[in-house]
């Protein structure tokens, strides 16, 4: 809940500045405030940068020189080659050039780190909305007869030229140095080249400073798989308004991604660039293909790009023709993104966006182990956005969702969880069972008909009316309440509230009412004209309840109260095991959630917002007797047997009572109620 609870506030506020929530998971012994005793998590943010595309390359070693490469293979070990590319995918433009981000290479049996490198890229100062970003590593062994190392493109004569041309990145070259040229200085090619651009643009920690290098002879012999993360200041801002805005203490390194990638074996003999196939995301929330929830690993390259130019889109998709001409995007990305974070900065336009709000977050760098980073297993940013898998949906699987619409336990018969539901939860099931949905009875948000509507609230001294559910009568009024016109359009359609996308299967009133009338069992069991028939108030009827309602058990050992949540305007269809009631998708997307988990509830949302399952009006049974009193020596008054019915009958009412016209029957000159304005029937009883 802690998460959850400072998730909202960065979902909340306008700026990029991760808030860090300090507390006390023990409250049985007061509030200490001790730093062993202290828990912290971090609130999610927009994501800006994240990996989108990766190419670790080991060149065997040989036994002699090959002279397709501007560096001698004989000597001593393998050379490597390391390609990270970064994607911006915030709408605005992220500074690089202010030391706040850096990359760590960590092991990937133990997350020991390895390697670290923060940049400070002074010339390119920031990565423009959407664009990528491509950083190039080389071992440091690929040097200049002088002895200066060479930029970190790799290269290869791949066409028997004699000319050196860049495999990666793919850029265009107007001619490609030569075996008389490869001495030449030349500008590097890569965004950011940590080899060359060591001293200017980063700084190298961790237990291999002196390398100069993510991925060297060293750390990558015995490797298969790279594993690097991405992290960021938890204050973007190097001046944070304090003098020690850049120490670890007050302003730590949190993770926001990670990405585990293999190492691709190229033999210069062979020169089968075919084999040097990069690993990439297909959009900036693509959760990777490894369903093991411990890393994410990008799918491999499905391009088209001929083996003399690389399998891979580092940093376009095919080679420029000329400069500027290359495109920026994937081989496996769409025509348009299907993943996307619902995160707006801005207050909550209704209580049920608080579904959208993810559960989990990121964690400090200097933990280890499996608490490097908590959503390797759970979430993180990617992981809270989509499941992994071959099939990326926005299901909802890390958010607020899955505990307040699903809290039954795995084989209820009555409610069964979802297809989609990931079976890895599904061993936890007690983690789920709660009742975090009736938090949302407790905060409220202002529509904005409300906002507009306050000043005439103070001068009239009345609260804007909502619908209530439990006595709407007419399809018309539903019909208003929805009003989305891509599922009903009244004009066209009869009745008035039959789904456009699915006209046959899903006549929203029709539902509703059914959902809290229930089916009257007598006329069901007539063949003709009458099995469809709701009475409010029958045998089977489950009206609306608030969302703070806890059912009692019905059998002794049942624990029903998990399942209270379908008394309320969360409840499922009775139709389709998985759907909400008042879903805006239609039954055919349960499973495959095209729709994603924050626009299904655009309905639901408007319907909070507009309706109640309280009334102003009031049935009461009300009875009057008399008694005997008397008065003592101290003044205290005193009862006594009731009065003689001969002389003082009792009396019994039956009254409707109005709630809203209270203001009415008010006398503000006298301080009086007329009580009869505000009773709207009375009837005295037998």
């Amino acid at each position: 809940m802690a998460q959850f609870a400072v998730n909202v506030v960065d979902a909340m506020d306008r700026d990029s500045m991760i808030t860090k929530f300090e507390y006390d998971a023990n409250l049985t012994d007061g509030w200490d405030t001790t730093s062993s005793n202290l828990q912290v998590v971090y609130g999610i943010e927009h994501q800006e940068l994240s990996f989108s595309e990766v190419l670790f390359i080991r060149t065997e070693h040989q036994s002699m020189d090959v002279m397709a490469t501007e560096y001698d293979e004989s000597a001593t070990d393998a050379h490597y080659h390391s390609f990270v590319e970064l994607r911006n995918a915030a709408p605005w433009s992220v500074n690089i050039d202010d030391g706040c981000w850096r990359i760590r290479r960590l092991k990937v049996a133990d997350k020991t780190p390895l390697a670290i490198a923060t940049f400070k890229d002074t010339q390119k100062q920031y990565i423009p909305a959407g664009n990528n970003y491509l950083i190039g590593c080389q071992d440091g062994s690929n040097r200049y007869g002088s002895g200066n190392a060479r930029p970190s493109e790799f290269r290869f004569d791949a066409d028997s030229d004699n000319r050196f041309e860049s495999i990666v990145p793919n850029k265009y070259e107007a001619t490609p140095p030569d075996a008389g040229t490869a001495e030449t200085s030349r500008i590097p090619l890569c965004d950011l080249d940590l080899t060359y651009s060591y001293a200017s643009s980063l700084t190298m920690e961790g237990p291999l400073t002196t390398t100069n290098s993510i991925l060297n002879a060293t750390n990558a012999n015995s490797e298969t798989n790279i594993l690097l993360v991405l992290e960021r200041r938890l204050r973007p801002d190097p001046n944070g308004g304090t003098s020690n805005a850049m120490d670890d203490t007050q302003n730590p390194w949190v993770e926001v991604d990670r990405v585990e990638g293999t190492v691709r074996s190229f033999d210069s003999t062979v020169g089968k660039l075919d084999d040097l196939k990069s690993q990439e995301r297909s959009g900036p929330f693509d959760s990777g293909i490894d369903l093991t929830y411990s890393t994410l690993t990008p799918m491999d390259y499905v391009g088209t790009n001929s083996g003399t130019q690389g399998r891979h889109t580092l940093p376009y998709y095919t080679r420029e023709t000329s400069t500027g001409t290359g495109q920026q995007r994937n081989s496996r990305e769409p025509a348009t993104y299907n993943l996307w974070q619902p995160h707006f900065d801005r207050e909550f336009s209704s209580v049920m966006e608080l579904l959208s709000i993810p559960l989990y977050g990121y964690y400090p760098s200097n933990n280890s182990g499996t608490l490097l980073w908590q959503g390797a297993v759970h979430g993180g940013t990617v992981r809270n956005v989509a499941e992994p898998g071959g099939t990326h949906v926005m299901s909802g699987h890390r958010t607020a969702m899955i505990r307040m619409l699903y809290p039954q336990a795995v084989g209820d018969t009555n409610y069964p969880l979802p297809s989609w539901f990931p079976s890895a939860l599904t061993g936890d099931a007690a983690h789920y069972q709660n009742r975090w949905y009736r938090l949302l009875e407790f905060v409220t948000v202002k529509s904005q008909d409300e906002l507009s509507s306050d000043r005439i609230t103070a001068v009239q001294r009345r609260t804007p009316g909502k619908v209530n559910l439990n006595t709407i009568r007419h399809e018309t009024v539903f019909a208003g309440l929805i009003d989305d016109p891509y599922h009903i359009n009244p004009i066209a359609n009869t009745p008035l509230t039959r789904d456009v996308q699915e006209s046959t299967n899903r006549l929203w009133y029709k539902e509703h009412k059914i959902s809290r009338d229930g089916l009257d069992p007598f006329l069901a069991s007539f063949t003709v004209n009458l099995p469809n028939i709701t009475i409010p108030g029958g045998f089977n009827a489950r009206p609306f309840r608030p969302l703070s309602y806890l059912e009692q058990p019905i059998v002794s050992g049942t624990n029903s109260s998990n399942l209270s949540v379908q008394n309320t305007i969360l409840r499922m269809r009775n139709t389709t095991t998985g759907h909400g009631l008042y879903e805006a998708r239609t039954s055919a997307d349960v499973g495959n959630d095209v729709v994603d988990y924050h626009t299904r509830n655009r309905i639901l949302a408007k319907i909070a917002n507009n309706s109640t399952t309280r009334s102003h009006v009031f049935f009461a049974w009300v009875g009057l007797d008399f008694f005997e009193a008397h008065t003592n020596n101290n003044g205290n008054v005193q009862l006594g047997a009731k009065a003689d019915p001969a002389d003082l009958p009792s009396y019994r009412m039956f009254c409707v009572i109005d709630m809203s016209r209270l203001e009415e029957a008010y006398d503000p000159v006298n301080g009086t109620f007329d009580f009869e304005k505000f009773i709207l029937y009375r009837q005295l009883l037998p």
